[in-house]
């Protein structure tokens, strides 16, 4: 779970319970001061609007967790806080039923049962909250300590290393082999022709070649 993760969690947690702690301490604890009122407290009102406007932001939140956190969990294979995940995963579709059901029923005999299921299902939700939050914590500093989970023998200091991608290997083509082995420099050198200036044929005929026009140079001179 990110930072950004734990922030809107437990700012819409924070704010959804104490609000609703906020109304029903207002609603059922405070003695009416006006009679003519419905409300035991001039704040009571915009406790219970804070409280609606927080709640979907709340099951937002739970449904990007679940989505984000929760799943990548399982998949992984990780049994730490499961029971309590679970757990919060049941009472937040308990409360938002609960809650649903306070604005929705008419009776006045079944509303408070829905409104006590609800105050009751939200204080265990803070509860499985912090519960979970507990163990995640006590996992993370488990796993943050100095050789925890290495594999015991000589290998556990010696890690592998990463193998890169398949397009980032260097291609590599095979050498043509020759179907005549090279030969010395010093055998090229004799079947030229003697050249001992560069040890080639190429060089042997160069050779021969300025000898030759020397040659004819000298003659034309002594005959002038």
């Amino acid at each position: 779970m990110t930072t950004t993760q734990r922030i809107a969690l437990w700012t819409a947690s924070a704010v959804a319970g104490v609000s609703g702690l906020t109304y029903a301490a207002m609603k059922y604890l405070l003695p009416r001061t006006d009679p003519f009122s419905a409300y035991g407290h001039p704040l009571q009102p915009y406790a219970l609007k804070i409280h609606v406007l927080a709640v979907p932001v709340l099951l937002f939140v739970v449904g990007w967790l679940y989505g984000a956190h929760a799943q990548h969990q399982m998949r992984n294979g990780d049994r730490r806080g499961r029971a309590s995940g679970r757990g919060i995963l049941a009472l937040t579709f308990v409360l938002a039923l609960s809650g649903v059901l306070v604005q929705a029923f008419a009776d006045a005999s079944w509303r408070p049962a829905a409104a006590w299921i609800h105050g009751i299902t939200g204080t265990a939700f803070v509860a499985a909250l912090a519960g979970h939050a507990l163990v995640g914590r006590r996992g993370r500093v488990a796993a943050e300590r100095p050789g925890a989970g290495a594999p015991a023998g000589p290998a556990a200091d010696e890690a592998p290393p990463p193998r890169r991608p398949a397009y980032l290997r260097p291609i590599t083509f095979p050498r043509p082999e020759s179907a005549e082995p090279p030969r010395p420099a010093q055998e090229a050198a004799s079947a030229c022709g003697g050249c001992t200036g560069c040890g080639s044929a190429l060089g042997a005929r160069l050779s021969g070649v300025s000898r030759s026009v020397r040659d004819q140079s000298l003659s034309r001179a002594n005959r002038d």
